[in-house]
């Protein structure tokens, strides 16, 4: 592999500067260059100054051409050339060794007994070619763009069919099985029998894979050169909808310390993908580094492999053992047809949300440098059992989201998170809000005569995070659905400080982005809030809405905490609740300020009080309590008892 040698715009005057006239171009030696035009690429231009045109790109309005410096500098004199660097070298990345085991660790059998098998979705290979001729593989199509075509997109190295297999290996009791066996397979030849190619062929296997409207493109190749035309061609196919699974690179080191993940899969577009063992251990020269975004099996696989081609000197049987991570990219391609498959309406990056919520989490807990999110498995967001369903539709900052369809003969549906009743139901939208963390949900069917169908669902929650708040905690939930609506915000960025005392202002402050009120900070009815405190919006509009009236000698004292008669009072106007009976509280009667209000929000279900019956009106408010008041008093979900 050799380094990056971009030239950049200094070194490009420095060149023309040396040039004495056209005749010095013949004698200079000629060399291979990417060109990004600031317009259309400029065919005639480049023709008339003996340029040698290999590709062209018009998705990025590029092109890679022969020629030399001299050329170059004419070349700038009569177009507004963005950038030049030179066509670098890319291969595959292999480690050959033996046995094969990966397909149950993903969830594929799952995923065949749903009946999903990537039927319909567009699956390119930009590799080594395919075999067209192969028993265990049906090629839709393709193209070779390869310096050297002389079997056209045919494979005479092994390193793309070795992976076409992977992906699309037929179910014909032959063989090998691949994870998505129906997809439309399109091979892209971008490298040669050696294995090597240029960014040049590893771009025009883009475009085409652009112009030809693939769903999903295998990137099981690799180089060191970071090369701007490269990403920009990436990030084109990225906005056209077309997902991208690159192999990480097998350069990592025992210790996984480095960040050594290679290019392409080193682009954020890219899904760059580790290698795990049997074991679901990183294999040993996998790379590392926060660009992981998954890992899926790379070591000792089993594939097709062209009859014709030595495998390790020796003649294969039309089947080969491979490791890498380039065989680890293609158990994630696979899944992600599937994946498409299952939900067409969905955009690139929200299955890509989904391939990084349905991980197994490996190694340290979270996403982190050696398996990224964890090992790729099935969609398991959708769970069917005897006409039971459980589909996960979202999970967005906390707000976890599944539909339920019931059997008609089930009567309840009960919900638990980490074996915790959470709640019982019937049938339709079930919504969580929790922490960021990994989630066992179970769903009991109770059918009318007694029987149970239990249908579990995982649920991986990327955030929110925050030191001093867990889900052991009761109140978590009604915290986390204020954060995910803006209404409560966190003290820093890590913290939420629950068992912090809450002040008149941020009580007001709450409220008011609850209710939608004008927050906009201004001057108040009350001679101790400016307006340049906080919640000074917020409090004259509670002002002007009859929220709040204040103390007889005219302020607010805002930074005063608020006790719970008091919220009672700010919660009951707030929401317009209904006059109500009274409660049999022994601690409220007529001579409580604010007595009317705490029998409103009881008789709301927005409290019962305290387990030996009392309800504590003269009690300081935490920021937890608070805000369990106030999601009680914005959704249904949380009307339950303290």
């Amino acid at each position: 592999m050799i380094k990056k040698g971009s030239i950049c715009f200094m070194l490009f005057l420095l060149i023309f500067a040396s040039v004495t006239g056209a005749g010095m171009a013949a004698s200079e030696d000629t060399q291979e260059y990417i060109i990004q035009f600031q317009d259309e690429i400029p065919a005639e231009i480049l023709s008339a100054l003996g340029f040698e045109t290999m590709y062209t790109y018009p998705s990025i309005d590029s092109a890679a051409v022969k020629g030399n410096s001299a050329q170059l500098a004419l070349l700038s004199n009569q177009t507004k050339l963005l950038t030049v660097t030179e066509n670098k070298p890319v291969n595959t990345s292999l480690t050959p060794q033996t046995v094969s085991w990966g397909y149950e660790p993903v969830e594929a059998p799952q995923m065949a007994e749903a009946g999903l098998t990537g039927d319909g979705v567009k699956v390119a290979i930009l590799d080594t070619g395919i075999d067209t001729e192969h028993p265990d593989l049906k090629v839709a199509g393709g193209v070779c763009v390869a310096e050297s075509c002389p079997s056209g997109f045919d494979d005479n190295n092994g390193h793309g069919t070795h992976i076409a297999g992977i992906i699309a290996a037929q179910d014909n009791e032959i063989g090998v099985l691949g994870i998505a066996p129906d997809v439309e397979l399109y091979a892209i030849k971008s490298l040669d029998q050696n294995g090597d190619g240029t960014t040049a062929t590893i771009i025009a296997g883009i475009e085409w894979a652009i112009q030809n409207q693939m769903d999903i493109i295998n990137l099981s190749v690799t180089t060191t050169a970071n090369d701007s035309a490269l990403q920009r061609i990436l990030d084109q196919a990225y906005q056209q909808g077309i997902l991208l699974v690159g192999s990480g690179g097998n350069n990592g080191t025992a210790a996984g310390t480095e960040n050594n993940v290679m290019y392409p899969a080193k682009y954020p577009t890219v899904i760059a993908v580790s290698s795990v063992d049997s074991q679901l251990k990183r294999s040993s020269t996998s790379a590392t580094g926060y660009e992981i975004e998954i890992a899926a099996p790379g070591d000792q696989i089993l594939s097709t492999f062209p009859s014709d081609v030595l495998i390790n000197g020796s003649q294969s049987n039309g089947y080969a053992v491979m490791s890498g991570t380039s065989m680890a990219a293609p158990f994630v391609a696979a899944m992600l047809a599937l994946y498409k498959e299952k939900e067409p309406a969905k955009t690139s990056a929200e299955l890509r949300t989904l391939l990084q919520q349905n991980a197994l989490d490996l190694g340290v807990a979270g996403k982190d440098n050696l398996y990224g999110y964890g090992l790729v498995q099935g969609i398991s967001e959708v769970t069917e059992a005897d006409g039971n369903q459980v589909a996960v539709t979202s999970v967005v900052n906390g707000k976890v989201q599944m539909e339920i369809t019931a059997n008609e003969l089930v009567q309840t549906v009960t919900v638990t998170r980490n074996a915790q009743p959470v709640k019982s139901l019937a049938e339709g939208t079930f919504t969580d809000y929790v922490l960021a963390g990994q989630y066992q949900y179970a769903f009991d069917f109770q059918y009318a005569d007694g029987k149970k169908v239990t249908i579990p669902v995982k649920v991986d929650v990327p955030a929110p995070k925050f030191s001093d708040l867990s889900m052991k905690q009761w109140f978590a939930p009604h915290m986390v659905y204020l954060y995910e609506n803006s209404i409560l915000a966190g003290t820093t960025s890590t913290t939420m400080k629950p068992d912090s005392n809450i002040t008149r202002a941020m009580a007001v402050a709450i409220i008011g982005r609850a209710v939608g009120l004008n927050g906009e900070k201004r001057s108040t009815h009350f001679s101790d809030v400016g307006s340049n405190n906080f919640a000074s919006g917020y409090i004259q509009s509670a002002y002007e809405n009859g929220i709040l009236l204040g103390f007889p000698d005219g302020t607010f004292r805002p930074d005063q905490e608020v006790t719970r008669a008091e919220m009672a009072m700010l919660v009951a106007k707030a929401y317009r609740l209904d006059d109500a009976t009274p409660v049999a509280f022994p601690d409220v009667n007529e001579k409580v300020s604010g007595y009317e209000a705490i029998y409103k929000i009881a008789n709301a279900n927005i409290t019962s009080g305290y387990l030996d019956g009392e309800f504590k009106p003269y009690e300081p408010m935490k920021r937890s309590t608070f805000a369990v008041f106030i999601a009680r008093a914005e959704n249904p979900l949380f009307l339950d008892v303290e």
